[in-house]
C-alpha cells in the first residue's frame, strides 16, 4: 500500500483554525523558502527562472521595444512604441499600455520610486545603443514614432544590447522567430557519382545564394551585397543582410567551386563540409554558419543512407563461409562492406564473443570473390591484418576453420627465421589474400 502525502502542517492549521495574520506571514515565508530553494537548485537568474515555470511570468513589469510593418508608408516603413505590461489576462497572455501611460500612472513622489524601477533596463541599453540616448533625452521614447529602414536596420543590430540591458524585444508578428528571413549560401555536394569510387573519387561542388530555399539571381545578390542597411525588401519581404559575412562566405563557396571544377572534391573534403568545417580557416567565426549551409547531392546523400543502413547485395560470402552469420553479424558485414569500398576506416565494437573474426573473414571472402568475378591479375595487393603476436596462431586457426580458402601467410619471426623475413619481398606475395602480421 502506497504512504497517504501527509498534509502540511500550516495548511491543516488554517483548515481548523481559519485564516489569521500571523498564518498569512507563515504561508508567505514557506513560499518563500520554498522558490528560494527551487531557484537555487535551477542554478539561474530569478528571470530565466520565472520563464521557465511560466514565460508570461517574465513579462509583468517589464518594458517592451515594439517594431511594427507599415507598408502604407515607402518613407517611414516601420513604427516603433515602447510599452509596458502592467498585468496578465484571464487567459495568462501579457496586457501592454504605452510606456507614456507610465508617466501618468506612477505620476507624484510616491510612486518615483516604481517609475524609476520600471525605466532602469531603458537606461541600461541606452548606455549601450548610442542611437537610444537622445530619444530617451528628448522623451521620444514616450511616444510612437515613425521609422526609416536605416532606423529599423539599426534597432535589429542592437537586439542583443537591448535583451541584455533587460528590454524585451517585440519584431513584427510576420516575422518567423522573431526575426526577418535571411538568405543562406548554400552548397551542394556530390550531386554525380564520381568516376572513382571511395576516397580518391572526386566529387562535384555547386554554389548559389538562397532564400526560404529559393535560388536568387545575380541581380538580387548584388542588390543584396550593394547596400549598407542590414533590411532589404527582396520578393515582397523584410530580408535581414550581413554583408560582412555573407558576401565572404559567398566568395569562399565560388572559390571552392572553381577549385572543384578543375581538380574536383575528394570525399574526405566532402565529408568535412557537411560536417560544418570551415571551407577557409581565416576569419572563420561560428556565427558564419548562420548564413551559409552545405546539402549533400543526390548520388552523395544515398551513399551516406547507405552507411546508416547498408545495402546487404554483394556483401554475402555465400557457401565459401564454413559457417552461419547471425542476423546482427550480416549487418556488420554489409557496413564493413560498404566502408572499405568507400575507402574508410571503421571500429566493429561488438563485445568479445559476439563474432568479430567471423565478420572480418566474411568480408575477405567477399572482397575474395569480387577480385575473382573481375579477373584481377593474380599480382593484386592482399589485404593486410595486423594482430598482437599472441593471437597470431589464432587468425590461422579461424582461417583454416571458417575461411579455407582464403590464402594466408604469417608475416613475423614466430613463423619465419630471420633470413626468410629478410627475403621477403612483394613478389612473395602473388597469389596470397592475407598478411597476417602484429
Amino acid at each position: 500500500m502506497n504512504k497517504p502525502e501527509t498534509t502540511p502542517p500550516t495548511y491543516f492549521h488554517h483548515l481548523r483554525y481559519g485564516t489569521t495574520p500571523d498564518l498569512l506571514r507563515t504561508l508567505w515565508a514557506e513560499i518563500g523558502a520554498a522558490t528560494s530553494t527551487a531557484l537555487s537548485a535551477a542554478k539561474t537568474d530569478l528571470q530565466s527562472f520565472l520563464k521557465g515555470l511560466n514565460p508570461a511570468w517574465n513579462l509583468v513589469g517589464r518594458v517592451h521595444f515594439n517594431l511594427a510593418e507599415n507598408r502604407r508608408d515607402p518613407e517611414f516603413p516601420f513604427a516603433f512604441i515602447a510599452t509596458y505590461t502592467t498585468r496578465l489576462s484571464a487567459q495568462a497572455k501579457a496586457q501592454h499600455l504605452p510606456l507614456g501611460q507610465a508617466l501618468r500612472d506612477y505620476a507624484g513622489t510616491v510612486n518615483k520610486s516604481k517609475l524609476l524601477t520600471l525605466l532602469v533596463p531603458i537606461q541600461r541599453a541606452a548606455e549601450r545603443c548610442a542611437w537610444l540616448r537622445p530619444m530617451v533625452d528628448a522623451g521620444e521614447i514616450f511616444h510612437p514614432l515613425r521609422w526609416s529602414v536605416q532606423d529599423a536596420s539599426r534597432f535589429l543590430v542592437s537586439v542583443p544590447e537591448l535583451e541584455a540591458a533587460g528590454v524585451i524585444v517585440r519584431m513584427p508578428a510576420s516575422w518567423p522567430a522573431n526575426r526577418p528571413v535571411r538568405p543562406r549560401v548554400t552548397a551542394t555536394v556530390g550531386t554525380r557519382a564520381p568516376s572513382t569510387f571511395g576516397l580518391d573519387g572526386l566529387l562535384d561542388f555547386h554554389a548559389e545564394m538562397t532564400l526560404e530555399g529559393e535560388q536568387l539571381t545575380e541581380q538580387e545578390i548584388s542588390m543584396l551585397l550593394a547596400g549598407t542597411d542590414a533590411l532589404v525588401l527582396l520578393r515582397g519581404q523584410w530580408v535581414e543582410v550581413d554583408r560582412q559575412r555573407l558576401g565572404r562566405t559567398m566568395q569562399r563557396f565560388r572559390d571552392a567551386e572553381r577549385l572543384a571544377e578543375q581538380d574536383g572534391l575528394t570525399f574526405a573534403e566532402a565529408m568535412r563540409m557537411l560536417a560544418g568545417a570551415a571551407i577557409a580557416t581565416d576569419d572563420d567565426d561560428a556565427a558564419s554558419a548562420d548564413w551559409s549551409r552545405v546539402t549533400a547531392g543526390p548520388w552523395l546523400a544515398e551513399t551516406l543512407n547507405g552507411l546508416r543502413a547498408p545495402d546487404g547485395a554483394g556483401a554475402d560470402p555465400g557457401p565459401a563461409l564454413r559457417g552461419t552469420l547471425r542476423p546482427y553479424q550480416k549487418v556488420g558485414v554489409q557496413w564493413l562492406h560498404l566502408l572499405s569500398g568507400l575507402g574508410l576506416g571503421a571500429c566493429l565494437a561488438d563485445d568479445m564473443g559476439l563474432g568479430k573474426t567471423i565478420q572480418v573473414l566474411s568480408l575477405l571472402l567477399v572482397r575474395q570473390a569480387k577480385r575473382a568475378s573481375v579477373s584481377e591479375p593474380a599480382t593484386s595487393q592482399p589485404s593486410l591484418l595486423v594482430a598482437p603476436a599472441s593471437l597470431l596462431d589464432n587468425w590461422m586457426a579461424e582461417l583454416d576453420r571458417f575461411a579455407p580458402s582464403l590464402k594466408a601467410r604469417i608475416v613475423h619471426p614466430s613463423a619465419m627465421t630471420a633470413d626468410e623475413l629478410r627475403q621477403f619481398t612483394p613478389d612473395e606475395i602473388t597469389g596470397i589474400d592475407l598478411v597476417i602480421t602484429s
